[in-house]
């Protein structure tokens, strides 16, 4: 590439962050987004002070555009069921948001934001404050550490290894006298990674639905009812 002629283009953080998610997050680097820019390095450097806060940037755009459920009325529980499938699908989408997360580079507005519009919906449905964000403690909790297996499981694959349910398969296997009910799960049909996810988060909202004298048999049809994708 030859020398730049001429003034160079004027940029923003908002244009930043939008050329840093189309390079991506995994391979964020300040050179590639300068390079998306057709500016120099040092130009970025008058916006932003570090790669991390590049990758803070990033982050928080990137869970901005996020869209999340949307709330037209229907019950709790099947609300709370497509809010937690959503989370899980948004983070195995994207691993590298899912670190920004854990490492806090998601700004505290944003978070703030999709948290108020969660217990907004329940709380219209009769739940208090407290109820609903205990909710949302537990039903994103949920959501997170699926991602996690599922993310885990896909690393494994894309190194060329076994992935960690057919290694833990393989010792059960070699060794059903130490392991005899570890051997019975080995040997049983499992379902896919994204089918046990969402028995696990329909469990889970049904366990909330119980604890909330909810009639189980109307809310375990509800939840049922749901056509929601695994989203991985």
């Amino acid at each position: 590439m030859g020398p730049r002629r001429g003034r160079p283009p004027r940029i923003s953080r908002s244009q930043i962050a939008d050329a840093a998610l189309e390079v991506g997050l995994s391979d964020l680097t300040m050179g590639a987004v300068a390079d998306q820019l057709g500016v120099t390095v040092a130009a970025l450097y008058h916006h932003v002070d570090s790669k991390d806060d590049l990758l803070r940037l990033a982050a928080d755009r990137s869970a901005g555009r996020l869209p999340l459920p949307e709330d037209h009325g229907q019950h709790w529980a099947v609300w709370l069921l497509e809010w937690a499938a959503y989370n899980r699908a948004a983070f195995v989408a994207d691993a590298a948001l899912l670190e920004q997360f854990i490492d806090g580079a998601i700004s505290p507005d944003a978070i703030a934001r999709n948290t108020e519009m969660f217990l907004s919906v329940l709380v219209r449905q009769g739940f208090t404050v407290e109820e609903a964000a205990q909710s949302f403690e537990l039903i994103s909790a949920s959501a997170i550490g699926l991602a996690v297996t599922t993310i885990r499981g896909r690393r494994a694959a894309d190194w060329g290894g076994p992935s960690p349910v057919d290694e833990v398969r393989r010792v059960a296997e070699e060794d059903p006298g130490e392991l005899p009910l570890m051997s019975v799960l080995a040997e049983s049909e499992r379902p896919t990674t994204d089918e046990r996810a969402m028995a696990l988060l329909r469990s889970v909202v049904l366990g909330l639905a119980l604890a909330r004298g909810e009639d189980a048999a109307d809310v375990a049809a509800r939840l049922e009812g749901t056509d929601l994708e695994g989203g991985s």
